[in-house]
C-alpha cells in the first residue's frame, strides 16, 4: 500500500513540477519576488535580508521541488531489500525526469532548458534520496539492535 501511495504523490507531485516549469518567464519572476518579499518580511537576519535574491530563490525551488520528488521515487521503488538499488533507481528517475522538465521549459515563453538547473535538481534529489536511504538503514540498524539484545 505504501509503494502505491508513493507512487500516486510521485505522480501528483511531478505534474506540480510541470505545471511551475510550465509558467511563462513574467509568471515565474513574479511569483520568486513574492517569495522574496515573504522572506524579508519574516527574517530577522539582516544578513539575509540584504543578500536574498531572485536566483537563490530560484535555485532553491529547484532543489526543494526535486528533493520531494527523489524521496517519492525512492518510497516507491524500495521494496525492502536493497536499498542501494533503490537509491540508484530513484536517482537515476529524478535525473531522468530533470531532463524532460529542462526540455519542456524549451517550449515556454521567456524560459530556457539548462544543463545546469539538471545539475541542481539532481543535487536536490540527491538530498532528498540520500536523507530518506539513511532513516530507512538507521530503522533497519535499530531493529537488528532489538532483536540481538
Amino acid at each position: 500500500m505504501r509503494k502505491k501511495i508513493c507512487i500516486l504523490l510521485a505522480v501528483l507531485w511531478m505534474g506540480f513540477i510541470f505545471y511551475m516549469s510550465h509558467q511563462p518567464e513574467k509568471i515565474s519572476r513574479v511569483q520568486s519576488n513574492n517569495v522574496i518579499r515573504v522572506i524579508k518580511k519574516v527574517s530577522k537576519s539582516e544578513e539575509i535580508k540584504k543578500n536574498i535574491n531572485s536566483f537563490v530563490v530560484r535555485k532553491g525551488a529547484h532543489m526543494f521541488l526535486f528533493c520531494v520528488l527523489g524521496i517519492l521515487f525512492f518510497g516507491s521503488v524500495y521494496n525492502g531489500d536493497n536499498i542501494l538499488k533503490s537509491v540508484f533507481i530513484a536517482l537515476l528517475l529524478a535525473f531522468l525526469y530533470a531532463c524532460s522538465d529542462e526540455y519542456h521549459q524549451t517550449f515556454v515563453v521567456g524560459r530556457s532548458g539548462q544543463f545546469d538547473d539538471v545539475l541542481i535538481d539532481f543535487i536536490g534529489a540527491f538530498i532528498g534520496v540520500f536523507i530518506v536511504s539513511l532513516i530507512v538503514k538507521l530503522n533497519i540498524f535499530k531493529k537488528k539492535i532489538q532483536v540481538t539484545m
